[in-house]
C-alpha cells in the first residue's frame, strides 16, 4: 500500500491538517505552533545565558576589604608673643586620642621660622611613622581661622585622615 500524505487548510483556524493515509493519523500544523516553539526556545536561551553571566560574574568579584580609619588634627595658633597654644591631636581607630604639643608660630617679635620648621618636622615624622605601619592618607583638608577685629588671634588647623585596611 503506497503512503500519501495529504493536506488541508483548515478555514477556521488557518492551520494545516495533515492526513497520513496509512495510519489514518492527523497531524495540526499551525503557524502559532513555530512561534510557541521559537519562544520556548529563546527563552531556554536566555536563561541559560543569565545563568552562564551569573557564574562568571561571581568569579570576578572581589570582597571589599573593611578599613578602619583615623584623623590627626594640627591646630597652630597665630597669637603675638608666643601666648597662642599649638597642638597635635591624633584619634586612633579605637577613639582613643593622644595630644602633642606644638610650637607657637609668632613669637616676641613676630614669626618665629624654627618654630614652623619644627612643627613642620613633628608633623611630617608622625605622618611617615603611620605610614610605615600601613597607614595610607586619604584626605587632607586645610582651614585658617582668621583674626578678629582687634586684630588679635587666629588658627591654622590641618585634618589628614588615614585609612587603613583590616
Amino acid at each position: 500500500m503506497k503512503k500519501t500524505n495529504i493536506a488541508i487548510l483548515h478555514a477556521s483556524n488557518k492551520s494545516w491538517l495533515y492526513k497520513n493515509s496509512c495510519s489514518n493519523t492527523a497531524v495540526v500544523n499551525s503557524p502559532f505552533t513555530s512561534l510557541k516553539v521559537t519562544v520556548i526556545k529563546l527563552t531556554t536561551l536566555t536563561l541559560l545565558m543569565l545563568v552562564l553571566h551569573s557564574v562568571l560574574m561571581a568569579q570576578e568579584i572581589k570582597p571589599v576589604p573593611l578599613k578602619q580609619y583615623m584623623q590627626i588634627t594640627t591646630v597652630e595658633s597665630v597669637v603675638a608673643g608666643g601666648l597662642g597654644r599649638s597642638k597635635m591631636i591624633i584619634t586612633l581607630a579605637d577613639g582613643t586620642q593622644k595630644e602633642t604639643e606644638l610650637e607657637n608660630l609668632f613669637s616676641m617679635v613676630g614669626i618665629n621660622f624654627k618654630n614652623i620648621r619644627q612643627n613642620e618636622d613633628k608633623i611630617l615624622r608622625t605622618l611617615k611613622d603611620y605610614s610605615s605601619s600601613g597607614w595610607k592618607l586619604e584626605q587632607a583638608t586645610p582651614l585658617t581661622l582668621s583674626q578678629n577685629d582687634s586684630g588679635a588671634g587666629g588658627i591654622f588647623m590641618t585634618r589628614y585622615l588615614l585609612s587603613k585596611s583590616e
